[in-house]
């Protein structure tokens, strides 16, 4: 919801408190398959670094996979264990992106992925991978911001960046909502289709 009624304020309140988050948490979080290709690893050694500089947010991970036994392992091994909260597969994600601050994808492999386009229309900043697909729904500095791959102090830096300026997540939260809703919405996208297909027969005609 854009705007957020009282019961809808209390439903995330009553999320947070599922999860052992305070109020006053930043959460971090990211959505994909827990495979190699979404290295999360990655993620969880920027998030290290969050933690050791004394940040004061959660990391929360939706997805299941492969990589699952391994992933926690790696938290309790660097001692943030009690940081990550990993949520498993979910069917109710649109409900979970609006606990997010901040949404991140720390793919080094992605085709077009959904889950940027629904944490921005659900008002989110992405910080991501500058790979396949997010480079072309995420403008750099606009939307979100784009980093390279496999490299944590970056990833660390881009998410530090939005934890101290709120207005500049507040405001590149809102401009990725305004374009999903300008480029991706279904009406946008109908109307694209309905002039490919006016093309195509035309050009069929002719």
């Amino acid at each position: 919801p854009s705007a957020l009624s009282a019961s809808w304020m209390e439903e995330l309140s009553a999320m947070r408190k599922s999860l052992g988050i305070s109020v006053d948490d930043f959460i971090v979080g990211t959505v994909g398959r827990l495979v190699k290709e979404k290295d999360h690893e990655t993620l969880l050694k920027a998030f290290r670094k969050l933690v050791q500089k004394e940040m004061k947010g959660k990391l929360v991970i939706i997805g299941a996979g492969a990589l699952n036994d391994k992933l926690q392992g790696l938290a309790r091994e660097w001692g943030i264990e009690k940081d990550v909260k990993f949520l498993g597969y979910r069917k109710d994600v649109d409900q979970w992106l609006q606990l997010f601050d901040v949404f991140i994808l720390s793919s080094y492999m992605e085709g077009l992925p959904l889950t940027i386009l629904e944490a921005m229309a659900a008002g989110k900043p992405v910080i991501a991978t500058k790979i396949g697909g997010n480079s072309e729904i995420v403008i750099d500095n606009e939307t979100g911001i784009l980093v390279p791959c496999g490299f944590p102090e970056r990833l660390e830096t881009a998410i530090m960046r939005l934890y101290i300026n709120r207005t500049l997540l507040t405001q590149m939260g809102e401009a990725g909502r305004q374009l999903v809703h300008e480029k991706f919405s279904m009406e946008t996208m109908s109307n694209q289709y309905l002039k490919l297909y006016q093309q195509i027969s035309s050009t069929s005609e002719s």
